[in-house]
């Protein structure tokens, strides 16, 4: 439980040390807008395209050292009427989709989560 100013600090470094350990983040809105229009779904999707991949484990809480794609659900990413939203960090980039749509999940997978040929259409740059 934080308490005090340095246990912020303290939480916050451990949780950025957290996020430096995946080589690639996919972050699923899970606020109000993108659940009604499918986020739930677009999760599972993500979740279960990784499965797969050597070296991958997708939980809600700490991940083994071997992980290096981790899949979250967030909160609202503040632009509701583009959701379902994905935002995927990997490396220095940072890529936000919207209107992600249960199938357009083969397109991630066949480019291996590489993001601009993976969903062009659905790209928006801008709100990343």
């Amino acid at each position: 439980m934080i308490q005090n100013i340095d246990d912020l600090i303290q939480s916050r470094e451990k949780a950025v040390a957290d996020m430096n350990q995946y080589q690639c983040r996919i972050l699923v809105c899970s606020g109000t807008g993108c659940v009604a229009s499918g986020s739930n779904k677009i999760y599972d999707l993500f979740s279960e395209i990784t499965k797969g991949v050597s070296g991958v484990e997708v939980t809600f809480g700490s991940h083994g050292p071997e992980a290096h794609i981790g899949v979250k659900k967030t909160g609202c990413q503040g632009v509701c009427e583009l959701g379902p939203l994905v935002r995927i960090h990997k490396g220095n980039k940072v890529v936000q989709y919207t209107k992600v749509q249960p199938e357009d999940m083969p397109s991630f997978k066949e480019t291996g989560l590489i993001w601009a040929e993976a969903a062009a259409p659905y790209l928006d740059e801008s709100a990343a």
